[in-house]
């Protein structure tokens, strides 16, 4: 009997690579379904690493990202190789369609960073997503006590709660290896992919308008699948300015590491750069993440950007100690291997 894992977005791949080395570890095998959920997934993010799913029993999707029957694809695949339990990641699409799958075919569903919550007026997606996939979990694999709690004060029981923790820890000490990255003085790496900021095609350059007198040298533009419509062309005009292809997992932690300030919309950008002790504009309302916010980390908006770049330009740097345990993964096994 295995245990199946459904990915199919970028920050999944560092994640999955993890959780197979874990399960090797105790001597078994994680398996995996990839949608297409991200059309460069694959390529961007697993190929260049080690290759975890040629270690493994997998299946990459053969169809166009679809609820429906892509359900039925994962369900029919882990009924196949007699999977115990299906663990989904997160609160993408990919991660809902594995709770679908599951539910139909009657198997149980593990919800890994189960229990976040923003604190906002208005529900965002993540939250809605979330708490679907929840709805249909028999275990809760929770960051911390407060995701706990969360679940907790809406009705799910204690037992169906694990505590362990962030897998990006394990992912920043995973590849953090491979390459000394110095940070650059001023420089500003910049990932925008929310729906609600790419509604606006020149909204990086708005940005720079805002933050461009900070660095005057170096400032990275990330472009990928979800950004590709965005106007990159009165970027040209500035000289300090370069824009990059997304990349596979080592080559981000190392760009990462290499930029003083981390101007971002992604919640998980947003946690690996406040691990690694970036100063880091998070450009949303709020964030499910909010022990993630300090002086270093805060909420901006292209109103208050400008502002809030100069209170951090303002703060010493701070030099990475990396005091993770780097167990985050094997938690995850023990508590999968517990309940199943």
């Amino acid at each position: 009997m295995s245990v199946l894992c459904v990915i199919g977005v970028r920050p999944h791949a560092g994640k999955a690579a993890c959780l197979a080395q874990a399960y090797r570890d105790v001597g078994q095998e994680l398996n995996f379904y990839v949608t297409r959920q991200q059309k460069d997934f694959l390529a961007a993010s697993i190929q260049p690493m080690d290759n975890f799913l040629a270690k493994t029993t997998s299946r990459i999707s053969p169809i166009e990202f679809s609820y429906k029957a892509e359900a039925k694809n994962i369900g029919d695949f882990a009924k196949e190789i007699r999977s115990r339990c299906i663990l989904s990641i997160g609160d993408t699409k990919t991660s809902l369609v594995a709770a679908l799958a599951a539910s139909e075919s009657e198997i149980p569903l593990v919800h890994y960073e189960s229990g976040l919550r923003s604190v906002s007026e208005h529900e965002i997606l993540e939250d809605k997503i979330r708490k679907k996939i929840e709805a249909l979990s028999k275990t809760h694999l929770v960051y911390n006590h407060i995701s706990r709690e969360n679940l907790i004060n809406e009705g799910f029981s204690h037992s169906s709660i694990y505590v362990v923790g962030s897998l990006y820890e394990e992912i920043i000490l995973r590849f953090n290896s491979w390459g000394n990255a110095v940070t650059i003085p001023k420089s500003i790496l910049i990932s925008i992919h929310r729906k609600e900021n790419l509604q606006n095609r020149l909204i990086i350059k708005e940005i720079i308008d805002r933050i461009s007198i900070f660095s005057d040298k170096y400032v990275t533009v990330i472009t990928h699948g979800s950004n590709k419509n965005l106007d990159m062309s009165p970027l040209i005009s500035y000289k300090s300015v370069r824009v990059v292809e997304t990349m596979d997992v080592r080559s981000f932690i190392r760009f990462l590491k290499s930029h003083e300030y981390i101007v971002t919309d992604s919640a998980g950008i947003c946690e690996q750069a406040t691990l690694l002790e970036k100063k880091v504009l998070l450009l949303r309302k709020s964030t499910e993440r909010p022990w993630l916010l300090s002086e270093r980390t805060v909420l901006t908006s292209l109103r208050t950007m400008a502002r809030d770049m100069d209170a951090l330009s303002k703060i010493g740097p701070s030099r990475w100690h990396g005091s993770f345990d780097g167990a985050v993964s094997h938690r995850i096994v023990q508590a999968i291997r517990g309940i199943t």
